[in-house]
């Protein structure tokens, strides 16, 4: 299995192609995650997108590239802070944070608007993660999330969302939409 750890920072897995843009030392390829990735088309079975996503101004074009690299089916974890978390406003790195619904945008019957996207992914799974709370408050913001995103996200503060999508892939690897 094909596996790459996108935006490791210092978390440098075995078994894994770690890429990060600083350069943490031989085990870790150096890359702009906001351009084009060093990796040929169909390439990974799994990538593994942990506290990276915020960091990144364009999601579209990550999110094509990493379609790109993919093999049809691999899976793409992501944890990424939730747009209420203080996390998304105290570093100054951070563009912006997600919804629990967010990577639906990215899906056949998502909410792609029809804008042309050269990617397509199935969501799997996508769960709000609250620290420091007690674990059915978690549970409630997931089963009431639209409730909970609209109107209690600013007091019960949440830490991030985790999502796992899978890439799907038609004709060879072309979307339908090109």
């Amino acid at each position: 299995m094909n596996k790459l750890n996108l935006g490791c920072g210092k978390d440098i897995r075995k078994g894994f192609a770690n890429v990060d843009f600083i350069d943490f030392g031989k085990d870790v390829i150096k890359a702009d995650l906001e351009k084009k990735l060093p990796f040929e088309d169909n390439t990974f079975d799994y990538v593994l997108m942990h506290d990276i996503y915020e960091h990144i101004e364009n999601h579209i074009q990550l999110m094509e590239e990493v379609w790109r690299i993919c093999k049809p089916y691999a899976i793409v974890d992501i944890n990424s802070p939730h747009f209420a978390s203080l996390s998304t406003y105290f570093c100054p790195f951070h563009y912006r944070g997600v919804s629990k619904e967010y990577f639906m945008f990215f899906g056949k019957n998502g909410y792609t608007l029809n804008y042309p996207l050269k990617c397509e992914y199935k969501l799997l799974s996508s769960k709000i993660i609250l620290r420091n709370f007690p674990k059915f408050m978690e549970r409630l913001a997931n089963k009431y999330s639209g409730f909970y995103e609209c109107s209690l996200c600013y007091m019960i503060r949440p830490s991030y969302v985790k999502a796992k999508l899978e890439v799907r892939k038609e004709n060879g690897g072309k979307n339908k939409w090109l």
